[in-house]
């Protein structure tokens, strides 16, 4: 806003100033306005000028000073970014992040649902030509061809009804239908059968396969299955196994002794552990407990498998008698020799 001296008026441009405002014939004007009497700060636009205060002194409260400095240099110097991240939009039921795995689940979603009403389309129009493979070239076809409509609805009143179809169309039976075709009777039929089916397998090695042959008539039909080279290749041979323990008999391992023993004379050229030893004179039995050739094989007396000594018999006939005349009969198997 202008300031003004209180002491003086300014006057027009080119003319001094004066003291008597009244004498002035062009009296001046600030924003247009005459400066009267009468005028008022607000109306002239200008402030009165004081000593020792400026525009630019404090002229409002120190609170409001003290709150202006107290902003930061360069505090408005704002600049808003182009993009924001993601993680700062909160997400709400109307407003959601899609990820690309989903949308592109859902593009394959619409891509099938597309192309099954396609599909829906194409069996409905079903080859239909280009000129009537909609409803409403069908409907304007039926309005220019309205004898042709009428001939096809005659028609189709003519089919059987319900009611007259009734006994073959809820029967399921032909044979219901009074006024059935006689070409279209049918002979009856043997009914088909099958036998008993075969199966056999070649010895051949190769690729695998099976043959199936049926034989027979249709009401003993027969299936004869073939396999071919179920039989693979002969393996390596295996690592030689264990032998397992071994009975030897002789007289040469003896006593009764718990105590395992070496018997050098054994003439066993390797013994295992738990090979057992009959003695034939005896009957004792002896069992392995330390592996080795006859030197140094050690044998332990285990029992004796021989039973009591059983009871006298009956005296036996004899089979040869010696007699001077021929007896008159003779038992089984019993010789007779007659002597002079």
């Amino acid at each position: 806003m202008a300031e003004i001296d209180l002491g003086k008026v300014v006057g027009a441009p080119g003319e001094p100033g004066t003291t008597d405002y009244n004498e002035m014939e062009n009296k001046p004007r600030i924003n247009g306005t005459v400066l009267d009497g009468d005028m008022t700060v607000e109306k002239l636009g200008f402030v009165m000028k004081m000593e020792g205060m400026g525009l630019s002194h404090n002229d409002y409260s120190d609170t409001d000073k003290e709150k202006l400095a107290g902003i930061a240099e360069g505090a408005n110097n704002y600049e808003h970014p182009t993009s924001h991240p993601a993680s700062m939009i909160e997400q709400d039921s109307t407003h959601r992040f899609v990820s690309d795995a989903k949308q592109a689940e859902w593009d394959a979603v619409y891509a099938q649902a597309v192309a099954y009403a396609d599909l829906l389309i194409a069996n409905l129009i079903s080859g239909a030509p280009e000129t009537l493979d909609t409803l409403g070239e069908i409907a304007d076809a039926m309005r220019e061809n309205a004898d042709v409509v009428t001939a096809l609805q005659e028609a189709i009143g003519k089919k059987a009804n319900e009611v007259e179809l009734s006994q073959v169309a809820f029967s399921g039976s032909y044979n219901d239908l009074a006024d059935r075709p006689a070409a279209l009777d049918g002979k009856d039929g043997v009914a088909a059968g099958f036998g008993t089916p075969t199966a056999t397998i070649d010895a051949n090695v190769g690729i695998p396969s099976v043959t199936v042959a049926a034989s027979g008539p249709d009401t003993a039909k027969v299936f004869n299955f073939l396999f071919r080279n179920l039989k693979g290749d002969t393996g390596e041979q295996g690592d030689a196994g264990t032998r397992g323990s071994m009975i030897y008999w002789g007289t040469a391992i003896t006593g009764t002794s718990t105590t395992a023993a070496v018997f050098s004379g054994s003439g066993i050229s390797l013994a295992l552990v738990n090979d057992l030893y009959l003695h034939t004179g005896t009957w004792n039995v002896y069992q392995c407990t330390t592996a080795g050739d006859a030197s140094t094989a050690k044998w332990v007396y285990k029992g004796n498998i021989k039973g009591d000594t059983g009871a006298k018999g009956a005296d036996g006939q004899a089979n040869v008698i010696f007699a001077t005349t021929a007896p008159t009969s003779l038992a089984d198997g019993v010789i007779c020799m007659v002597y002079e």
